[in-house]
């Protein structure tokens, strides 16, 4: 699919992979016609609002990897079909909130001896506010994903090695994570995502190979979050991917990371509702950054602040990106959210890092628009740029800005920003390579702006953001599908 929804010709002359993705339109006769002689050479079937029928299962007995979504509807068949069909030859299977499926239908499609990959997103559809047990509201998880799965997973996937599992049923705890680890030796990637029955995750000190872990959400949605096991991250000399959040790595976390870190390429860290953690996170890392010598992608999220809050717990300034940039010689993105940071900060990491290419500075209120123009003149190779909720950006700063600007943005994001109908057009025009432009909450841009852009802008513009654009109706988003640039306007 062409990731908008739509099949094209090259799908459909791709023997190994037959993707259908139909979020706007169902899968025309027209195409099914010309996929139908494809069928028995395909190896992968991502499917979205789409009907999987008997057919399908029997012309298309080589699938190795199968992706459902909540809009897929097994027509004249069962998960015991699938599984009878599948199980034997699947490496990877994904359920994106496919909560049709029961507890039994779950048991059934993961006795697949040769799963490699497990993505199981079992939130309700649509998505239900989080409320802990106890509370105003809570609604318990769905049950599909229980402890009878992991047994399940226990006895028939020991080539397992990603794991990725997100809101299972409330009885999935310790002992269904220890069943999973016992049972899969090779597992190397974790994500555990709004767990609400877990709260120790001290087994994976057992997975040997484990160098991705995930665990942000398991933990900030507990009133009082346990931390991660001060002896996991030693366990994990591997440790490649790192992601959570702050309060959870606690100051024992922070110390034992040195350990470790050498490895280290991506570390992502939520300080979302924890003003403690702010100051904790900006700690360690002044003392970890001589010790990342591999990290290349750095990420202080959530820490959004308003313009006219006062900077008190909101810690991550200057210090922090002077030692980040001094010591993460191979840093490639960059992503700071609502951090302290002012120009003098920007300056040194332009000195220090000429070979960024992403660069996010959503909502650093302390950041004028002369602290980005360095950057951006130091380093040339930033081509996806993220200004969101910038106080200080309007039409005539930005125009200022990337006047003499030498840079080939294909990515950029003004969420936020008082930018009018004459700067995104002008903009437009000036980043001839740009692919991607979000203007959500932009609410001086009209439906002029966005007409505009589909006539003469960027020639490679693939997609615009709009969700909260006040002067934006449903109908120029629905019309913007059918320009000849094949612009795909959407709103969030």
């Amino acid at each position: 699919d062409d990731g908008c929804g739509s099949l094209n010709a090259q799908a459909v002359c791709s023997p190994g992979v037959w993707r259908v993705c139909a979020r706007f339109a169902g899968l025309s006769s027209e195409w099914a016609l010309a996929i139908r002689d494809w069928r028995r050479l395909v190896t992968a079937l991502s499917m979205g609002s789409c009907n999987l029928t008997a057919p399908m299962l029997r012309d298309s007995p080589l699938v190795e990897a199968l992706s459902l979504s909540s809009s897929v509807q097994l027509i004249g068949i069962t998960a015991s079909d699938l599984a009878t069909a599948w199980a034997a030859r699947l490496k990877e299977l994904c359920l994106w909130r496919t909560d049709q499926f029961t507890a039994v239908d779950l048991r059934l499609l993961v006795r697949a001896p040769q799963l490699k990959r497990l993505v199981a997103n079992m939130c309700h559809t649509p998505i239900v506010h989080e409320f802990q047990p106890g509370e105003p509201g809570y609604q318990p998880a769905p049950g599909s994903f229980d402890t009878s799965v992991a047994t399940e997973i226990a006895a028939w996937c020991s080539k397992l090695e990603a794991l990725e599992l997100s809101h299972p049923a409330d009885d999935f705890g310790a002992d269904a994570l220890r069943l999973i680890v016992d049972g899969c030796p090779r597992l190397a990637h974790v994500k555990l995502g709004a767990c609400r029955g877990l709260q120790d995750v001290s087994r994976l000190t057992q997975c040997t190979h484990l160098c991705h872990i995930e665990v942000e959400e398991t933990y900030s949605l507990a009133e009082t979050p346990q931390l991660i096991p001060t002896q996991l991250i030693p366990s994990c000399p591997l440790l490649e991917v790192l992601r959570c959040a702050g309060q959870t790595l606690g100051a024992a976390g922070f110390a034992s990371l040195p350990r470790c870190c050498s490895r280290l390429t991506r570390l992502e860290l939520n300080l979302e509702d924890d003003v403690g953690s702010s100051s904790l996170v900006s700690t360690g890392l002044i003392s970890l950054a001589p010790a990342m010598k591999s990290l290349v992608h750095l990420a202080l999220m959530g820490n959004i602040r308003h313009a006219d809050e006062p900077l008190e717990g909101h810690e991550i300034g200057d210090d922090v990106l002077r030692a980040v940039a001094a010591g993460c010689r191979g840093l490639k993105t960059l992503q700071l959210e609502g951090a302290a940071i002012t120009d003098a900060g920007l300056n040194e990491l332009a000195a220090c890092q000429p070979a960024l290419t992403s660069l996010s500075l959503r909502a650093c209120h302390e950041v004028s628009p002369k602290g980005v123009e360095a950057v951006l003149s130091a380093c040339a190779t930033i081509n996806d740029l993220d200004l969101s909720w910038d106080s200080h950006l309007t039409t005539i700063t930005a125009l200022r800005l990337f006047g003499a600007a030498q840079v080939s943005i294909t990515k950029f994001n003004l969420c936020g920003t008082d930018i009018d109908d004459s700067g995104v057009e002008t903009l437009a025009r000036m980043f001839s390579k740009l692919e991607f432009l979000e203007l959500g909450y932009c609410h001086d841009v009209t439906e002029a702006a966005v007409k505009s852009l589909m006539r003469h802008g960027a020639p490679c513009l693939g997609r615009v953001g709009l969700g909260g654009a006040e002067q934006i109706t449903e109908d120029v988003c629905a019309s913007t599908s059918f320009e000849l640039r094949h612009v795909t306007a959407y709103r969030i």
